[in-house]
């Protein structure tokens, strides 16, 4: 994973959509009107084929067959995403839709920017690997490939307490790119809690009225 993030959001945000009868749908019988949808670990192999997911909840799933979509493209690996899926039996899925999750690994960045963007929601995962964030970048016209947004998690300050506990403060990163502010997209982040060895993680996103700042103990 890089640790800064170039993407357009309109083509990393896309979703895998199969296929669905639109009577069935129109009656609320069809795939999606059964749809799950969950952030979650996907294991791919070596033909960039979805095997297994393992959701925020530690959830172990299996697809009731192997897909595959454009960013799926290093073999062997695992894909943070947003899953849609159907149940079917156990543990089993069908696989409706995936949409890409961009995890952003603390650390120093120099040259810091804090473009704004528009703050929905954060909260840990339910098995505190992740700290996740919804957000809304504005876009114009992407037919420019030139014009890409960056994003980052910038490492401010490691504050010991009193008490003995340790709070890590971070920063979104944030660099608009040029890009014109027409209309907004919802992107998703997760930042991997596993390797911080510290009692709680603020993290504060610079938005167009305010800086909102979020604190979640860990321990």
């Amino acid at each position: 994973m890089m640790k800064i993030q170039r993407f357009c959001i309109s083509t990393v945000l896309a979703m895998l959509l199969l296929a669905c009868t639109t009577d069935a749908y129109d009656k609320g019988e069809g795939d999606y009107s059964l749809m799950t949808a969950e952030m979650a670990d996907i294991t791919v192999g070596d033909k960039c084929q979805a095997l297994s997911a393992t959701t925020d909840a530690d959830d172990q799933l299996l697809f009731t067959q192997p897909w595959t979509t454009s960013w799926f493209v290093t073999p062997d690996s695992v894909y943070r995403t947003v899953l849609y899926y159907k149940k079917v039996e156990n543990n089993t899925v069908e696989a409706l839709g995936a949409s890409n999750v961009s995890v952003l690994r603390p650390h120093v960045i120099k040259d810091m920017k804090t473009d704004p963007v528009q703050f929905e929601s954060a909260w840990l995962s339910s098995n505190c690997r992740y700290l996740n964030a919804s957000i809304y970048v504005m876009l114009g016209d992407t037919s420019n490939e030139l014009l890409k947004h960056t994003i980052g998690m910038n490492v401010d300050t490691l504050e010991t307490h009193e008490n003995g506990t340790s709070t890590l403060r971070l920063t979104l990163y944030h660099d608009q790119g040029g890009m014109p502010e027409y209309f907004s997209q919802r992107a998703y982040l997760s930042v991997p809690l596993d390797s911080l060895d510290v009692d709680s993680v603020s993290l504060s996103i610079h938005t167009y009225n305010a800086v909102v700042v979020k604190q979640f103990g860990l321990r």
